[in-house]
């Protein structure tokens, strides 16, 4: 790949090259000078044309549409003190401050597309896959399309000199007055778009003395037209160019088509038409008369009033009269039951008609007949909240949406009369508006009153409250008053906690994260290319979070500049910005870095040449630089050219200088000393490390260094240098000292990071305090903006995030998110998925958290055939509770299961007294045990060739010694859906417990259920359909030759592995997310006959009433996902499960993962805190599970019977902040150990070992030199 690739690269060149520029004319100047020493530079003709840009000799211009590309262009130009002209400009109407400032005009490229309408989808009784978008989404469309015709009209208003291109235009010029007729149909002036063709064209292409207007003097560039240039039939008849003439007359052959009937009637001139006034309306419908009551007023040939009617008020909007016809637009209701009646009609002679008739069309229905008789009046009459029908300002875009008509886009909480949704086809939607709207704007004055308080540097207070004024806290206490101007809201009985910061996201960045086309690119910035509009950060907003950095990719050793955000969602990029943070640079080490062939380096030898190479490149650099300032000090008079100005290697020098600061991405602990070393042998700190997954190996060198650490809560194994990572891992990192934060580095992580910093406490038992420390202030450390945020303290920065409960409680959610007293998310006054019972429902967590030492279960060592397990609450699923109870099991199974009772002396007991015995849990859905780690194909057995494979079966490719087997189990995992992956028809998924020593022992059912991965291609659900055909002919032969006797065809594998799902023997998990996939898979399942199920199910609550009717199960998963649709609620994937709860939909929840299998529980947690009753969520991944996949009579519940699959945890398994105690698999107990507990036990001690040696002292890593090197200066004094 040619550097550049990406946008922030392409600006970093365009940037170097204005440089260059500069130093080429300083270059040139100096020779001219005859300066002593200078040589004659070469000639550069781009240069030269480039000097001219830059003395403002010529204009250049940027071609920008969005508001965030004409932002970046302005400050970009700023820079070099240029005013560009702005090509495209589609959303330049935002941001006409700006423009009017700092640009010399605009050439907008046209691309009016047709006019979108609004289509009330029936109810239709038959499901279908075809689906318009929701009403509400439609209706933002028209309002988007109107806003920016009204856009065209604010630029003319604006001083600016504008133009039009045809260049995005289907047939380019041939379209461009067309489409000016619209945007002049719309409400645009006629006059002002006339200048953008004219006046303003000629004055942007610097011809305003020769061209635009008709003057003597002035170029004969004529156009004359049959007529007013904005009538649609007006054509081009002459165009005079420089005293050339051409004629466009198209010559007719005159028929009598074209000529006037003799006796025709004389149309009355539409200027000289008078329809204003009062109007009794008659409607032919099908449903018989409706009559109404129509007000028109009137200016020229504009039409506006008021329309009554038994069925509705309306407006009437877009009204005109032209040429010998009338048409007006009444759109009657508002939000999503809003329609429009098109009303027509033909005018006669008469200058002032006494009756109009004509045809209607609704946005529904066919055309049907009207007819209207004139009113006359006789008094004025006195109406309650008049509407205006004064015409001035009618040209401005009076017909665009008011401020209360637009309030419709701006969703409002619904009121059902019932949990039923009224239909399949309509839901809950989130627009664009309603992500930026703001219920109440403070002004950064705000008062929380009387909430629980967590200040993470100090107590958690309760009944506390908070007082910020202008965007500062400056109070903190019991009973504070409400100053003037001060916006006070109550948050009793909820938790108010600081902001959460990610130290690590890729969200809100423009073209590219990865400038991958060179090694070392930190001339590159993550700051010039921030996109406002990305609905990433809203969703992280809606988590809590209100600052993020964000990151260059790791495809470079080194990479580019960060930039660290406030997410004040809707603001422009600078307001976004925190313009005072230590600026970061991105490097990084490993498998990202090394893998590309395509260029230098391609191994860890590779990497640390390469970081050696580029400081010492920089440091000759900043050498060059130093001589050359000494020079020009000691030697003011000596004219010398300066070196050339390299943005790369100035970005290293100031990395060298302690300006600039590292942040690497790094997995191997090796990898990771070689880093520190490296740069302590240059006098370089390195300010963090990220993901650092090995870290916990070499806690005390990472100390000695003084590198923050970014990590995950718990990723593994989804590549080679994550094999060794364990969960552990922060709680290590924070046991040595080192400031420790739990980051994202993922789309979705980062709305649930609360969460993320809960399973410090189950893995590590951190302090529910250090757990929220990873996510406030230690972020802030290392940020270097600790003073300013990260904790709730006087003089701090206003940035809470408020919860329903406690921040670590599985079952809270964030309520509100405030950045410097403002209020950017307020989930009350948000959209939603969540039905009104479920809101209700899911209001407070039902269930406290509590911190609990970490204490280990004395569990038997040797194998027992009988057991009892004592002292502890069940959780039986299929019944109550019981408390203090005892299981007894018996031959792998359970025999008792009950309250506490008298047990044979030479039982052996084991005492779980406080403790709390579940089901062991159900992952339905994942690839546990036919892959290791996921990078590397050769460990990945799941997905086989070919689109057509339902004979394969994916418990013969168990690897019964996979160590993510033990990994799933110790997180309370004890029975699996193992499902294939790849084409039409995967194969057969299997199901396999947890534990054994072979894959048959380990597999309870290999032939489970048949995997469909459903496509929304009609050419593949051909393929599909037509091989179910095939195989159903291959079982009827079957079946024939049977009955006669005579010679049963060939076997053909593929089909009788078919069979027992034609037969509806067994379940079809079909694949299906979105809306269309699950009605396509549905209406399938009924063509083909077959028992199905819908796995992924991400949309499924927009079907749950034809899931329900259809009585199909859904797989959910996995929860914690992205919604499939810009549109949908932020929460709809948490709340899918219960609104399928509400509907009586069976379901059930997975993970989809094999690395994350362990974590199938906190899926089931996130829908408790969004609707899903606990109860609920447990039996979905306990005895719903079983019952989906037909074994709820082996497993699921504890039951008499049953085998004994269970576990012993200290609270709810659904908690983060749980501990398993004891895992129990077909009757075998086992302690939650796996390869990660012994990694973190082995690393662990080595770490209390190093500070007993060290006492008080810091441990002195040992380096590995391999080359002489000055002694390491000490490290930078950083914040």
């Amino acid at each position: 790949d040619v550097y550049p690739t990406t946008l922030m690269g392409a600006l970093a060149h365009l940037r170097q090259t204005f440089l260059d520029t500069q130093h080429y004319e300083q270059h040139w100047g100096l020779y001219e000078e005859q300066s002593a020493f200078v040589k004659r530079p070469p000639s550069d003709p781009a240069y030269a044309e480039l000097q001219e840009i830059l003395h403002g000799k010529k204009t250049p211009v940027f071609t920008a549409d969005s508001r965030d590309e004409i932002l970046r262009t302005l400050d970009f130009c700023a820079e070099f003190n240029l005013k560009p002209v702005i090509y495209g400009g589609e959303e330049a109407y935002q941001c006409l401050d700006r423009l009017k400032k700092e640009s010399s005009g605009l050439i907008i490229r046209l691309n009016i597309p047709e006019k979108p309408e609004v289509k009330e989808e029936k109810d239709e009784k038959k499901l279908t896959t075809k689906f318009a978008d929701p009403v509400r989404v439609q209706q933002e469309k028209l309002h988007i399309w109107k806003e920016k015709i009204q856009g065209l009209s604010d630029l003319a208003e604006s001083g600016l000199p504008v133009a039009v291109s045809s260049e995005s235009m289907k047939k380019h010029v041939e379209d461009l007055l067309p489409q000016l007729r619209v945007a002049v149909k719309e409400g645009f002036s006629a006059d002002q778009a006339l200048r953008f063709l004219t006046v303003d064209a000629a004055s942007l292409l610097g011809m305003k003395g020769r061209l635009g207007t008709i003057e003597a003097g002035k170029l004969a560039h004529l156009t004359v037209m049959s007529g007013p240039w904005n009538e649609e039939d007006t054509k081009v008849r002459y165009l005079l160019v420089d005293g050339l003439k051409l004629d466009f007359e198209e010559k007719k052959k005159e028929d009598k088509a074209d000529k006037p009937e003799s006796g025709a009637k004389k149309k009355a001139d539409p200027e000289s038409v008078d329809l204003a006034g009062d109007w009794g309306v008659e409607i032919q419908s099908d449903q018989g008369k409706v009559i109404g009551q129509l007000q028109l007023a009137q200016d020229k040939t504009s039409l506006r009033g008021t329309f009554s009617s038994e069925k509705g008020d309306g407006k009437v909007t877009s009204g005109k009269i032209e040429k010998a016809q009338f048409e007006f637009t009444v759109a009657i209701g508002a939000g999503e039951h809003s329609i429009e009646l098109q009303f027509k009609g033909e005018l006669g002679k008469e200058q002032k008609p006494d009756s109009l008739s004509g045809k209607l069309k609704s946005a529904f229905g066919t055309e049907t007949q009207w007819s209207a008789v004139r009113k006359v009046k006789t008094a004025a009459p006195v109406v309650e909240n008049p509407i205006q029908l004064s015409l001035e300002g009618m040209d401005d875009g009076d017909d665009l949406l008011t401020e209360s008509d637009s309030k419709i886009l701006v969703a409002e909480k619904p009121v059902l009369k019932n949990e039923n949704r009224p239909s399949l086809h309509q839901f809950n939607t989130e627009l664009k508006a309603d992500r930026i709207s703001q219920a109440a704007e403070t002004g950064g004055n705000l008062l929380l009153k009387n909430g629980t308080v967590i200040t993470v540097t100090g107590e958690t207070m309760p009944l506390t409250s908070v007082l910020v004024q202008n965007g500062k806290i400056v109070a903190i206490g019991g009973d504070l008053k409400v100053p003037e101007k001060t916006t006070a809201i109550d948050v009793t009985g909820l938790y108010v906690m600081p902001g959460i910061i990610d130290t690590h996201s890729h969200i809100m960045i423009t073209d590219g994260i990865n400038e991958h086309s060179q090694s070392i690119v930190p001339e590159v910035r993550v700051r010039d290319v921030v996109n406002t509009a990305d609905p990433s950060e809203y969703r992280a907003l809606a988590g809590g979070v209100t600052a993020a950095r964000l990151f260059h990719g790791s495809a470079n050793v080194i990479g580019g500049q960060d930039a660290v955000v406030k997410l004040k969602h809707g603001k422009s990029a600078r307001e976004h910005i925190l313009h005072d943070a230590p600026q970061g640079v991105k490097f990084a080490l490993g498998e990202n870095v090394k893998y590309r062939t395509s260029r230098f380096p391609n191994t860890r030898m590779g990497v640390e040449a390469t970081l050696q190479r580029a400081f010492l490149e920089a440091i000759d650099y900043r050498r060059q630089w130093q001589e050359y300032e000494k020079l020009r000090k000691n030697e003011p008079d000596t004219k010398k050219l300066p070196p050339r100005r390299d943005l790369r290697l100035e970005a290293l020098a100031d990395i060298v200088n302690h300006e600039k600061f590292i942040h690497s991405h790094c997995y191997r602990a090796d990898e990771i000393l070689m880093l520190l070393r490296v740069a302590s042998n240059m006098g370089i700190r390195v300010w963090s490390l990220q993901h650092v997954l090995e870290g916990y190996k070499i806690a005390p060198e990472i100390l000695a260094h003084g590198a923050s650490c970014s990590t995950f809560s718990d990723w593994w194994a989804y590549k080679i240098e994550a094999f060794d990572a364990v969960p552990y891992n922060a709680a290590l990192l924070n046991e040595a000292g080192i400031n420790t934060v739990i980051k994202s580095d993922d789309w979705e992580l980062i709305r649930h990071l609360y969460l993320e910093a809960a399973k410090t406490v189950r893995y590590g038992n951190m302090s529910f305090n250090e757990a929220l420390r990873t996510i406030t202030i230690n972020p802030a450390k290392e940020l270097g903006l600790d003073r300013q945020m990260g904790s709730i303290e006087i003089g701090k920065d206003g940035d809470f995030a408020v919860f329903s409960g406690h921040p670590l409680n599985a079952f809270s959610r964030c309520e509100m998110t405030i950045i410097e007293g403002e209020i950017y998310f307020d989930r009350k006054h948000q959209p939603t998925a969540m039905t009104e019972s479920a809101e209700r429902r899911s209001a407070v967590p039902q269930v406290s958290i509590a911190a609990r030492p970490d204490a280990k279960l004395e569990l038997p060592t040797a194998e027992l055939t009988e057991y009892a397990i004592t002292g502890a609450t069940l959780h039986p699923v299929d019944r109550g509770d019981i408390s203090k109870g005892t299981i007894i099991v018996k031959n792998n199974k359970i025999s008792y299961a009950g309250p506490a009772k008298t047990l044979p002396a030479e039982m052996t007991v084991i005492d779980a007294a406080g403790l709390h015995i579940y089901p062991g849990m159900i992952d339905s859905g994942s690839t546990l045990g036919l892959t290791e780690i996921d990078k590397v194909r050769e460990t990945r057995d799941y997905a086989e060739r070919g689109d057509l494979q339902p004979d394969l079966r994916t418990g013969v490719a168990i690897n019964p010694d996979s160590e993510l087997f033990p990994v799933a189990r110790a997180g309370g995992i004890t029975t699996v859906l193992v499902c294939p992956q790849s084409g039409l028809i995967s194969g057969q998924a299997s199901l396999v417990q947890t534990a054994g020593w072979t894959a048959p022992e380990m597999v309870m059912e290999l032939e489970a259920g048949l995997h469909i991965d459903w496509s929304t291609k009609q050419e593949r659900q051909d393929e599909l359909k037509d091989f179910f055909k095939q195989a159903r002919l291959y079982q009827k032969l079957r079946q024939q030759t049977k009955e006669n006797g005579t010679r049963e065809p060939v076997t053909d594998p593929r089909y009788e592995a078919l069979i027992p799902y034609l037969q509806r023997n067994k379940p079809v998990f079909i694949e299906a997310n979105s809306r269309e996939a699950i009605a396509g898979a549905l209406l399938f399942a009924e063509e083909e006959k077959l028992r199905i199920v819908i796995t992924g199910g991400a949309d499924a609550w927009k079907l749950a009433q034809e899931l329900k009717q259809r009585k199909v199960p859904v797989i959910i998963g996995p929860v914690m996902q992205k919604p499939q649709n810009d549109y949908d609620p932020f929460d709809a994937p948490y709340a899918n499960p219960g609104n399928l709860y509400d509907a009586g939909v069976t379901f059930c929840i997975r993970s989809n993962s094999a690395w994350n299998s362990r974590n199938t529980p906190f899926e089931a947690a996130m829908a408790v805190a969004y609707g899903l009753p606990e109860q609920a969520a447990l039996r979905a991944v306990t005895l719903s599970a079983t019952e989906i996949l037909g074994i709820d009579n082996q497993v699921g519940s504890l039951t008499e019977g049953k085998l004994a699959n269970l576990i012993i945890a200290d609270g709810s398994p659904l908690q983060h902040t749980s501990h398993i105690k004891a895992v129990c698999v077909g009757g075998k107990l086992m302690p939650p150990e796996s390869k990660q507990t012994r990694l973190y036990e082995r690393y662990r001690g080595r770490l209390r070992k190093m500070n007993e040696s060290q006492g008080d002292k810091l441990p002195v890593p040992i380096p590995l030199e391999t080359q002489k090197a000055e002694p390491a200066k000490k490290p930078a004094n950083t914040r």
